[in-house]
């Protein structure tokens, strides 16, 4: 990373910080997702400050989006996990994201992971038939692959391999 790029960055984790709603949005758009989810994540684990939640909830009634919705629930499912009633509101924005961009199997795909929860939000129904659509779309994905295997054993994941290949 350049030094213009690190001083950029410094900028938005400073907006971010700062929770300017303005800023944050243009700087957003000159980024790609990755980075703006990393740079949220960061602020998250760095501040442990459940506000920075309130702060993308105002974003998502500015902007709603699946990326918004996206780094909210990775918020509550991370670093403020610990606060009551997080992953049920973090399941609630992952869905809300798969509404607002259903092509999108990376996200379809983290939704599986509210299967695999002490608490079981996505309920066994629910992660088999979303684990066979991803497969559907996208034949090697691990994550898709992992549950059902984990689920329905090798006679399941031999039928799809007839399909696919590791």
């Amino acid at each position: 990373m350049g030094w213009f790029e690190h001083l950029d960055g410094v900028a938005f984790r400073r907006a971010i910080r700062c929770r300017d709603v303005r800023t944050v949005l243009a700087m957003a758009a000159t980024y790609d997702d990755d980075t703006v989810r990393d740079l949220f994540l960061t602020v998250g684990y760095d501040e442990g400050d459940l506000s920075l939640y309130d702060f993308i909830v105002e974003i998502i009634q500015i902007e709603e989006t699946a990326q918004w919705h996206e780094i909210a629930s990775l918020l509550l499912s991370q670093p403020f996990c610990h606060h009551a009633g997080a992953y049920e509101r973090s399941f609630s924005h992952a869905i809300r994201a798969t509404e607002l961009d259903p092509d999108d199997v990376r996200l379809k795909e983290y939704v599986l992971f509210f299967h695999v929860i002490l608490d079981k939000l996505l309920s066994e129904e629910e992660a088999e038939r979303l684990a066979l659509q991803i497969l559907s779309v996208s034949p090697s994905s691990h994550v898709a692959r992992q549950h059902v295997y984990s689920e329905a054993g090798w006679t399941q994941l031999r039928r799809l391999d007839s399909k696919t290949t590791f």
